[in-house]
């Protein structure tokens, strides 16, 4: 699986709008079980959303508190989780550090994060005449 930060810009907003439990039960699955069969996500979607989780967990940005064959279920999302989608909730602002780290093309989440913050600053310092 490669690393998909869009995805995981969109895992984290939805995180902190209260998102608690992600779906990772397939329909085949279900079926199998004989539960009533409701729109699921297909066995790469589940993989995705299962690798993107684990990665944010693994990255320190969301506690999980249980990983099931049906589901995810997350405690919180962290501070660092926080930190890095204050530098990139705008979505102008994402654009933009997106870009900036094409522009680098070697680059890590760390870069992505300072990218993200720097544009913040640079909005700041525009707006408020406050030099940081």
């Amino acid at each position: 699986m490669k690393r998909d930060m869009d995805f995981i810009r969109e895992l984290l907003l939805e995180i902190e709008g209260g998102k608690k439990a992600f779906a990772t039960m397939t329909s085949e699955t279900a079926k199998a079980l004989g539960l009533e069969d409701e729109p699921r996500p297909t066995p790469q979607e589940c993989d995705r959303l299962s690798g993107h989780l684990d990665l944010l967990e693994q990255g320190g940005l969301v506690e999980i508190d249980a990983k099931t064959a049906e589901c995810y279920y997350l405690r919180s999302m962290t501070w660092a989780g926080h930190d890095f989608l204050d530098g990139v909730r705008d979505e102008e602002t994402w654009e933009k550090t997106k870009a900036g780290a094409a522009a680098v093309k070697n680059w890590s989440f760390e870069t992505l994060k300072d990218i993200g913050a720097g544009l913040v600053k640079k909005q700041i310092e525009h707006w408020t005449d406050v030099k940081l």
